[in-house]
């Protein structure tokens, strides 16, 4: 099962092409709803906003992922959508694209500043 959320997510291309170094010690967002690709991943990442990119580890009931932390460039913001009824946007990632993210409006409001004036985060 791990393996199918894996490849349906796009998430094995992120953790090949956008490892983490180290685990954030600092504050951050544990058990978060983020989709990534065509799997929702309910209440199970753990999200970091850094000057450099956003961490994300996902840590489900099968399986704990390695953490990736996408650089800013690496990310476009394409449209506003919803997860569960909720405003969220529609992100990008990668050129030519590896997958997409669907954040929640509020995880999305802290990337905010990161983004560039074409509209690429």
């Amino acid at each position: 099962m791990a393996g199918l959320f894996l490849k349906l997510s796009g998430l094995d291309k992120l953790i090949k092409q956008f490892p983490a170094q180290k685990t954030p010690t600092e504050e951050f967002l544990d058990k978060q709803t983020i989709q990534i690709g065509k799997v929702r991943f309910r209440r199970c990442v753990t999200v970091k906003v850094y000057r450099t990119g956003l961490y994300l580890q996902v840590q489900t009931v099968f399986s704990k992922y390695p953490p990736v932390l996408i650089p800013w460039r690496e990310m476009q913001k394409l449209q506003p959508v919803k997860i569960y009824g909720r405003k969220a946007t529609l992100l990008g990632v990668g050129t030519p694209r590896l997958t997409t993210l669907r954040l929640p409006l509020r995880l999305f409001d802290l990337i905010v500043p990161y983004l560039s004036p074409n509209g690429s985060v």
